[in-house]
């Protein structure tokens, strides 16, 4: 009840009528929409790539369970790159040089990528 009362004043006090403020905040609304859209939908896309970049690498015997962290950490700028750049030194410790480099190129180009699409 607090809250309400606070909320009216406050728009009482700027100025702006009932149907002025929702005017003014449906474009805000969409907006922020959007972008929280566009994050998901570029989180779903990087691990799906991701995964099928795993799948055929051999990137640990859990190539699902690798994407799905790409999607996941690819919310902040520097995570998908821990995971594939992880696997990629991985797949070089193993002796697997020609995947390693794989990897890299597939994490890189394709994966990094996705966001730039």
């Amino acid at each position: 009840m607090a809250k309400r009362c606070c909320v009216s004043s406050t728009w009482r006090w700027i100025g702006w009528s009932e149907p002025t403020r929702q005017t003014s905040s449906a474009p805000s609304h969409n907006t922020v929409l959007g972008v929280v859209y566009g994050l998901l939908g570029t989180a779903l896309a990087q691990g799906f790539v991701a995964t099928i970049g795993f799948a055929i690498a051999g990137g640990g015997r859990r190539p699902l369970l690798l994407g799905t962290a790409t999607a996941l950490l690819s919310l902040i700028p520097i995570g998908p790159p821990l995971i594939w750049g992880g696997a990629a030194i991985w797949l070089f410790y193993q002796g697997t040089v020609g995947w390693g480099v794989f990897m890299l190129l597939w994490g890189f180009f394709l994966i990094s990528g996705v966001d730039k699409w």
